[in-house]
């Protein structure tokens, strides 16, 4: 089971600061992934369909959108365990905060 986490709706928005880095491959698939509803279940190979994009294509915007912190996975456990997906920025600072990390936000 996959679970996918938005922020507040006020921080569901991209700011120029979080698209000035990335390419237009993960621009997709953050948009795509903030277009889910919240039950969807966004594999890999969903994904892919949605975003129509390669494999290879998608787990590269992917991981482009982790190191820019605009995504955060979490697996809360072993093999078939639950994956948590936490978009946007917000969100994911706080997630960094809790586990000790100074915030990049500008308060």
């Amino acid at each position: 089971m996959i679970v996918k986490i938005n922020p507040k709706n006020k921080y569901t928005r991209l700011c120029n600061d979080d698209i000035s880095n990335i390419s237009n491959n993960a621009l997709i698939v953050y948009t795509r992934f903030m277009q889910l509803h919240p039950d969807i279940n966004p594999t890999d190979k969903f994904m892919t369909e949605k975003c129509n994009m390669s494999i290879n294509t998608y787990k590269v915007a992917k991981k482009e959108l982790v190191n820019e912190e605009l995504l955060y996975v979490q697996r809360t456990g072993g093999r078939g365990a639950n994956i948590i997906y936490y978009i946007g920025s917000a969100v994911v600072d706080k997630i960094l905060v809790k586990k000790g990390r100074k915030s990049f936000r500008k308060v």
